[in-house]
């Protein structure tokens, strides 16, 4: 692990970054319409970006939301990079692994 988690709390300190810790070596940062959360894993870091719910499926009916989880599944297959996810609140994310790499 290229970065520790008091060299990132320090970086978010040091740049008045508001986050909240969550659990495990992941913080997450609040944005208006999208959130980041960073985490640490053994082999590196990840920066992964989520935006806020755009579809909300509780309010189809079966069939009407099984149309659209599979509408969603073929943009996913489209896409190169991000994907939706979510259910029954559907939002977008992309995910960056950063192996070996130091996010400050």
């Amino acid at each position: 692990m290229a970065t520790n988690a008091e060299q990132i709390e320090s970086m978010l300190d040091e740049q008045e970054i508001t986050y909240f810790a969550g659990e495990g070596d992941r913080w997450m940062i609040p944005g208006e319409s999208v959130f980041v959360c960073i985490g640490l894993f053994e082999d590196g870091e990840y920066v992964r970006f989520s935006g806020s719910v755009i579809a909300d499926l509780d309010e189809l009916s079966s069939d009407e939301c099984r149309a659209a989880l599979r509408h969603f599944m073929e943009l996913n297959d489209q896409i190169k990079l991000g994907r939706f996810c979510g259910f029954p609140k559907v939002n977008f994310e992309i995910g960056l692994p950063l192996e070996d790499a130091e996010i400050t």
